[in-house]
């Protein structure tokens, strides 16, 4: 194994589980961004570095990465936290922030953002939900949490695309 291999092994890892990623200094500066940036505040990673994080988002979200940086601090470990991207237009977007430091960069905060998945928001958790025997939510319950995720979408004035794909003996 390699330092490289392993390197983009970790890569791999991070936006297999993350759309975006952040770097800030102690003083809250992007210092390195990279991912969905257009989606997750409006702007490239050109337009973001350099710039204080807390510009980009509302006053209790940055209170709330104040608190998790602080947190981070003693822990190791940030997140996960619900924050509010301002994206333009008056609009925000609501992501999940997951964060962390290395030893080798004491004064960097590693910041990994993704989609809340709304779909898991709107259905059901009772046991009556789920097919037993493929572990898979039961197809009324589907249908009635996708409607449901449908319209949120419609009302919030956000794109949302749906794929179905049935597969054969479930």
């Amino acid at each position: 194994m390699t330092i490289k291999h392993d390197r983009d092994r970790f890569v791999a890892f991070a936006f297999a589980a993350a759309d975006a990623f952040l770097e800030i200094d102690r003083a809250g500066t992007i210092t390195y961004a990279h991912g969905a940036l257009e989606w997750l505040a409006g702007a490239g990673a050109g337009a973001l570095v350099d710039q204080k994080l807390d510009g980009h988002l509302d006053s209790r979200s940055q209170s709330l990465l104040n608190a998790g940086i602080e947190h981070l601090a003693r822990a190791g470990r940030l997140g996960p936290l619900t924050l509010k991207f301002q994206i333009g237009n008056g609009k925000q977007r609501a992501v999940e922030a997951y964060g962390t430091s290395l030893p080798n960069y004491p004064d960097r905060v590693f910041l990994a953002f993704k989609a809340p998945s709304k779909l898991r928001q709107h259905v059901p958790s009772s046991p009556e939900s789920t097919d037993h025997q493929t572990g898979l939510i039961k197809p009324e319950d589907f249908k009635q949490a996708t409607a449901v995720l449908a319209r949120a979408s419609r009302n919030e004035g956000e794109k949302l695309d749906v794929s179905l794909v049935d597969v054969g003996g479930l």
